[in-house]
């Protein structure tokens, strides 16, 4: 893979910028749309803010809706849509090593699976499922 011009190297970009020092430090929104610039370089310069913005949004969402169990099933099939988009951006601008690195594929594989599951399984009991009687203790020989 050819070297990088960017001023960030890819293999230290994702949610945190990590400095030449190699100390983590929170860009901010600037450092972010360096990330996602570099991460979709296919893409025109002038469609990274707004990249940006809906890639925050629909992991924003995604994530909550998951967590409160909306809609399991088509929000789970959304979170494979995304990770699946996320995945092939970082292999085309970093190479399948950043996406394996970062289990994207995995997280992707995992989604698709919830999607699909049946739905017994993904419910969440507030009651303990019947298992019949409990056996009684056997008596302590002298």
């Amino acid at each position: 893979m050819a070297e990088s011009t960017s001023p960030i190297r890819p293999a230290r970009v994702l949610a945190i910028v990590i400095a030449e020092t190699g100390k983590p430090i929170v860009g901010g929104w600037p450092h972010y749309l360096q990330a996602v610039a570099l991460l979709n370089a296919f893409a025109p310069k002038a469609l990274v803010p707004t990249i940006g913005v809906i890639a925050t949004a629909a992991e924003s969402t995604i994530g909550i809706l998951l967590l409160i169990g909306f809609r399991l099933r088509w929000t789970a099939y959304a979170a494979t849509a995304l990770l699946i988009g996320f995945g092939t951006a970082m292999t085309i601008a970093l190479g399948i090593k950043a996406p394996l690195d970062y289990s994207v594929f995995a997280a992707a594989g995992a989604a698709f699976l919830l999607a699909t599951a049946q739905p017994e399984s993904t419910r969440v009991s507030r009651t303990r499922p019947s298992r019949g009687p409990l056996p009684s203790p056997s008596p302590v020989q002298a």
